[in-house]
């Protein structure tokens, strides 16, 4: 709605969480003025991936969240293409990249900002459904091949990293 939501992601050191400290997980970074996360009232987000490692209870009298360590937290590869794609309305036989990040897989793979990517592993896009790129890379591991083809007829072979800053 509001255009792109531009962030950057790195590894962080430790985050000390009462006595549980993470080490190594993946965050977003997102610039003072973006959206949601301007808000002066909030130090920041805890994602997803962390939270799910505890149990999360909320005591809604007193504006109390506790949290107490479910498993033990490993780091999380990021395992990431580097690019950002999605449908078009009217087009839905294809995801089109509407950003790549210089250096990542998607880019050394020759993938840009513009393309049309018909199929992924062989499975056309039409078949995947709207989330099915992103499913596709959210199952896979670092050093995974992912085979897209283009509407240009050639195959661009993304090979996953991490390639997140520590």
């Amino acid at each position: 709605m509001g255009g792109p939501f531009v962030s950057r992601v790195s590894h962080i050191r430790q985050l000390d969480i009462g006595p549980v400290a993470v080490r190594g997980h993946v965050a977003q970074l997102t610039p003072p003025d973006a959206g949601a996360t301007a808000n002066v009232s909030e130090a920041g987000n805890i994602g997803q991936d962390i939270l799910s490692r505890f149990h999360v209870g909320f005591d809604y009298r007193r504006g109390e969240m506790s949290l107490a360590q479910r498993t033990e937290m490993r780091a999380v590869q990021m395992n990431d293409p580097g690019m950002r794609a999605g449908r078009k309305p009217g087009a839905l036989d294809r995801f089109t990249v509407a950003g790549v990040v210089t250096g990542g897989p998607a880019y050394k793979a020759g993938v840009r900002a513009g393309d049309a990517i018909l199929a992924v592993d062989g499975v056309p896009a039409a078949k995947l459904g709207g989330w099915g790129l992103r499913d596709r890379f959210d199952r896979a591991k670092e050093g995974d091949k992912v085979v897209l083809t283009m509407a240009d007829g050639h195959k661009a072979t993304l090979v996953l990293a991490d390639f997140a800053p520590r």
